[in-house]
């Protein structure tokens, strides 16, 4: 009586948990055979059955047949269906606050006084199913508190918890949690999974501020270690001035979206290339806001290969009499765009390394 029988194994015949017992309000879980009755067997004596179970929990025991109990065999009382354990996985077997076992057992299949604890063994006026009464001591809940996502709630130990980050594209992206993040799968997913420990927890999902505008301050030069990168929520209140043009570079952030890519049938100069149809860009990205102009070509590659190079004004005009090779490279660039790389001594290469 009061017994706990978990994890055994009858590798040559039947009862993983018991054979011909008389159990009373005792635990059989998780107990394995090859034969008949995975948690408890019959055993046929002069033709009669022996072995009786009465307010038995019986449950997550496999058999070859009858995984649970074996159908000759009498029992009173007794629960096959989850009893709802605070955390079997862990070898906890104490009932949790919803446990249909609870207040479910008969008293007149009691024969002492404690159970398996030994705490008092009727609790609450009627006996519970299994090898413990229930406590609420033993069962306390824990809050988990979310800052900027969901899943805060209360829980008892060994739930299922799920906590999510807001989605707050395309303005921000999502970059990772802090707070107990011991307890997470991967602190840099949006969601996470896991079971509830005996502690309370909190966690704050954090974010990037995405802004409209990058600005990449070139004044250094081309041998620069580094260029300096800023962002913009809005046009500055003087507006795009020449510094803009010159010793700084300004992309805008475009956001995913769908467009339709091609030209229609009717305009004039049409290539049959040129069909209509959608596109979806699933990731936000990054584009100049200006035609590139001479001095900032100036300032990443060292150098002016500009035909239209008035020395007065030649800062602010785009440059030109520049090649695809010159932009991306021929080697790793000339793959573009099945793959992004590009030449380091390229202008794209030598932008990337620097920011």
């Amino acid at each position: 009586m009061n017994c706990l029988i978990y994890g055994n194994s009858a590798t040559r015949g039947q009862g993983g948990g018991t054979s011909l017992a008389v159990a009373r309000n005792c635990t059989i879980y998780g107990n394995t055979c090859l034969g008949n009755g995975g948690g408890t067997f019959c055993w046929l004596e002069n033709g009669l059955p022996g072995g009786t179970n009465f307010n038995c929990i019986v449950y997550g025991n496999a058999a070859g047949t009858n995984p649970e109990i074996d159908p000759r065999m009498a029992s009173f009382n007794c629960y096959t269906n989850d009893p709802h354990f605070i955390r079997a996985e862990a070898g906890d077997f104490r009932l949790r606050y919803n446990s249909p076992c609870i207040n479910a057992g008969n008293n007149a299949y009691v024969t002492n006084t404690v159970d398996f604890a030994g705490n008092a063994r009727i609790d609450n006026n009627t006996v519970d199913i299994g090898a413990y009464e229930y406590s609420a001591s033993d069962d306390t809940n824990f809050t988990v508190q979310v800052v900027n996502g969901t899943g805060g709630a209360i829980y008892y130990e060994g739930d299922t918890v799920t906590v999510a980050a807001e989605n707050r594209s395309p303005r921000y992206a999502f970059t990772r949690w802090t707070g107990d993040i011991s307890v997470l799968a991967n602190a840099n997913s949006m969601m996470n999974t896991f079971t509830m420990p005996k502690r309370n927890l909190s966690f704050s999902a954090e974010y990037d501020d995405l802004q409209s505008y990058l600005v990449i301050d070139l004044s250094g030069g081309p041998n620069a270690a580094s260029y300096p990168v800023s962002n913009l929520t809005d046009i500055p209140s003087g507006g795009w001035t020449d510094e803009y043009k010159t010793t700084k570079l300004v992309l805008r952030r475009i956001d995913p979206g769908t467009f339709t890519m091609g030209s229609p049938e009717n305009e004039a100069g049409r290539q049959s290339s040129e069909a209509q149809h959608e596109v979806t860009l699933t990731h936000s990205y990054y584009i100049g806001v200006f035609e590139l102009t001479q001095r900032q070509w100036e300032l990443v590659m060292g150098n002016r290969p500009s035909a239209f190079s008035n020395t007065v004004c030649y800062a602010t005009r785009p440059v030109e009499s520049i090649s695809y090779n010159q932009i991306r490279g021929s080697d790793l660039g000339k793959w573009w765009p099945q793959m992004n790389a590009v030449d380091e001594a390229s202008f794209m290469g030598k932008l990337r390394a620097k920011t």
